[in-house]
């Protein structure tokens, strides 16, 4: 049976909007490394840095889906009196709250898998296709504990961050700079989320976190395409 951390009440909502923001700016940059593919083909790290943004923006579309349902029925069921938190929550939309948390953590670990494998090269086929079966059998394990989803999803986050640290030392741009500290941001949410058992607070916390990472990378995207219309 998949755990679930409830938010706390004053919070109901508010982490759809968080994710629905996270999930527009994952869908803007991956549209805009599509339009630069099309101009430099012979670069596939701009399709692969798209597909990796789209598994991961798909996944919260997932998240908030999954979310809503358990939202709405927690909403309607306060109708019912003094009963609400007693009522068998999960029980409503089954195959749709399973398959929801299911395919948010499996397309969010691959989804950070691809982002950390265009910066490695020759990977071999069998290579891959071991890691991808963990990811499919670590994704099967965190149904039973949760944490092992934000454990791995921090892992590969720091792998990416050190990647992307490697590259500001080598080239010194502040965009690099900046997308270094979004993935770092984020990964520091993930921390914050291995604790939401013990304390839903932590989830309100990872959240927020979460956003600020990813307005960083926002505004990192919308001063790299400003820079590239002045070099126009």
């Amino acid at each position: 049976m998949i755990q679930v951390v409830y938010t706390p009440q004053w919070f109901y909502s508010k982490d759809l909007l968080i994710d629905t923001v996270s999930a527009f700016v994952l869908l803007l940059i991956a549209s805009f490394a599509v339009r630069y593919y099309k101009l430099n083909k012979k670069n596939k790290n701009y399709l692969y840095l798209a597909g990796s943004f789209f598994l991961i923006a798909l996944s919260f579309l997932f998240k908030i889906l999954t979310n809503f349902t358990i939202y709405y029925k927690v909403f309607v069921t306060r109708h019912l009196g003094d009963f609400i938190l007693t009522y068998p929550t999960i029980q409503v939309s089954n195959i749709l709250f399973l398959a929801g948390f299911l395919f948010y953590r499996l397309l969010t670990l691959l989804g950070l898998y691809m982002l950390y494998s265009i910066h490695q090269k020759n990977q071999s086929k069998s290579n891959i296709f071991l890691m991808v079966f963990f990811i499919l059998i670590l994704t099967y394990f965190s149904e039973l504990e949760y944490f092992i989803f934000h454990i791995v999803a921090l892992a590969l986050l720091a792998l990416i961050t050190l990647q992307y640290y490697r590259t500001y030392r080598k080239n010194k741009q502040p965009a690099s700079k900046f997308v270094t500290a979004s993935f770092a941001i984020i990964g520091v949410s993930q921390i914050f989320s291995i604790f939401v058992f013990y304390n839903n607070v932590y989830y309100v916390i990872a959240e927020l976190i979460q956003l600020v990472g990813y307005l960083i990378l926002l505004m990192t995207f919308i001063r790299v395409l400003r820079d590239a219309k002045k070099k126009g």
